[in-house]
């Protein structure tokens, strides 16, 4: 009798790679991709502090991020910071640090629960804040550059 010869194993095979831990999470992934796409025309691009705030790394324009904070959109200047909402309630501050430095907190004719701070909004000087606090616009900054 003649004897088997053993069979090849091939080890270049790779096992199938899933990117997301299940079906769910790339669904969710691409239904918040959409609601973004959907929703990035009436979103505010850009916000602008133009007034002599107390601390000047606060002042300039506060362009759109790709991430969010709490489900909501985040806007972040030149200097790093951002403007975020916390619960119902708008701040401008630091998210990089943990816990998170807020500077302001919108405290008087601030939208609760928006997707976006209201220009109209009124802030108040946290621990990190100093006076006079900035005030936020649509309308860029008159003279250029800060």
């Amino acid at each position: 009798r003649e004897l088997e010869q053993p069979k090849e194993i091939r080890t270049s095979r790779k096992a199938a790679h899933h990117t997301f831990p299940g079906p769910l999470a790339g669904r969710a992934v691409m239904l918040r991709f959409a609601w973004l796409l959907a929703g990035a025309s009436a979103v505010t691009q850009t916000f602008y502090v133009c007034n002599d705030a107390g601390d000047l790394d606060f002042r300039g324009s506060y362009d759109l991020d790709e991430d969010t904070h709490a489900n909501k959109p985040t806007w972040t200047n030149a200097q790093g910071k951002t403007i975020f909402a916390h619960g119902p309630f708008w701040y401008i501050g630091d998210l990089s640090p943990h816990p998170v430095e807020t500077g302001y907190r919108g405290v008087v004719d601030c939208p609760r629960n928006a997707d976006e701070p209201g220009t109209d909004c009124v802030y108040t000087a946290s621990k990190n804040g100093r006076e006079p606090v900035p005030v936020l616009s649509t309308a860029p900054c008159g003279g250029g550059e800060l």
